[in-house]
């Protein structure tokens, strides 16, 4: 009895770690204005950080805290747009910047970053979080995530 208790609640736990659909989505069908950029982000399905939302902010103003497979489409104001991509109790975030152009759709993709499940372990292992922190504090994409531009239409 006391497995299933635990097997349920990680179960129920892990499954509220983020939204998995596509929020907004009704804005993806319409045609972006030409006074406006529009933004589709989405989270892969990969099992790495599987169990971790994303947080998902642009020009410092939260949009969406993504889990696996999840993705959002928003709408933002052309010009110089921060995206910034970071997992829920992680120190580090990863941001990229672009010139956003009205009438234009962006896509972009958040995928765990290679090999840093692994070196994140073993440095906790190691030296506990005081590592994480230190390389945050020194390094704008320290974070667990990464997002990259895949398409402008």
């Amino acid at each position: 009895m006391k497995k299933f208790l635990v097997g349920l609640s990680l179960a129920l736990g892990l499954s509220a770690c983020g939204s998995q659909g596509v929020m907004n989505m009704d804005l993806l069908a319409q045609q972006t204005p030409k006074d406006k950029a529009k933004l589709v982000v989405s989270r892969d399905s990969s099992m790495y950080g599987f169990a971790t939302a994303v947080n998902v902010d642009v020009n410092g103003r939260r949009i969406a805290s993504l889990g696996r497979g999840g993705s959002v489409v928003n709408l933002t104001t052309p010009g110089e747009t921060n995206l910034a991509v970071a997992s829920v109790g992680d120190f580090g975030n990863f941001l990229t910047s672009f010139q956003a152009s009205g009438g234009k759709t962006y896509y972009f993709e958040i995928t765990t970053k290679s090999g840093y499940i692994y070196n994140h372990a073993l440095k906790s292992a190691l030296w506990g979080d005081i590592i994480t922190a230190i390389n945050t504090s020194q390094n704008e994409n320290s974070g667990m995530f990464k997002v990259m531009l895949k398409e402008i239409k």
